[in-house]
């Protein structure tokens, strides 16, 4: 599919805009909890900086928890069985963590259909969705598991065409994540990234997150995490 053509240069532009954030060293000792964490998705999960990933740290480690996170993320993958390394596959292919995060991406969009809530039809991001929490809890019954939802974008570029379908999208993995009782970040509400002040946070795909961005966003989920971490103990 001609949406592949921008993944190739990606990764340049990252580094082209990168930012920075502010990075202290973390401090572990025998008196921490550690938390094995894995992230999943595409893109935006496989992505993620360094720098975001110090920025849970440093707000988590405030209730005596650091975190060893593992990216499991790969790129153009969603929930859908259309895309071949996709969500489930990457539980089945990861070790056994502590923390599940499920990163939404936007390749669902194109890749399958919402699919109705309970739906064992593993094209669609609902049948995906439910697959993942299955595999999750058969390899670890006692793993906290949330979800962070799709991120806005910005591209009118008509490879992203299926993009416009991000919300609805969108609303069916908050209304999954209510059914099944998973913590889920409204990431994008929650973000305030609108179209007067995305051009801070995204590289000139539109699409996709600078380090900047990260952080911005990094600080946001944090908070998230560690409340749940809070209520699950």
């Amino acid at each position: 599919m001609f949406i592949f053509k921008y993944y190739a240069i990606i990764p340049l532009l990252l580094q082209l805009f990168i930012g920075s954030c502010k990075k202290e060293p973390i401090g572990i000792t025998q008196n921490f909890k550690i938390l094995s964490v894995g992230t999943f998705g595409g893109s935006i999960c496989e992505w993620q900086t360094n720098d975001a990933k110090q920025i849970w740290n440093d707000s988590i480690r405030q209730d005596s928890v650091t975190l060893q996170i593992t990216t499991c993320g790969v790129s153009s993958m969603g929930f859908s069985s259309n895309t071949e390394k996709n969500i489930p596959w990457q539980i089945q292919n990861a070790k056994t963590f502590d923390v599940y995060i499920l990163w939404c991406s936007t390749n669902d969009t194109w890749a399958g259909e919402i699919g109705e809530i309970g739906t064992t039809d593993l094209t669609t991001q609902s049948g995906g969705l439910l697959k993942s929490i299955e595999l999750i809890k058969s390899r670890n019954e006692s793993a906290i598991i949330v979800l962070f939802t799709s991120l806005p974008v910005f591209s009118s570029e008509e490879d992203y065409a299926s993009i416009k379908k991000l919300p609805q999208y969108v609303d069916a993995q908050k209304q999954f994540c209510e059914v099944y009782n998973i913590p889920c970040l409204d990431q994008f509400s929650l973000s305030r990234l609108n179209i007067n002040n995305y051009d801070a946070y995204y590289i000139p795909d539109k699409v996709h997150l600078t380090n900047i961005g990260y952080c911005f966003v990094a600080s946001l989920q944090a908070s998230f995490l560690r409340q749940v971490f809070k209520n699950a103990r």
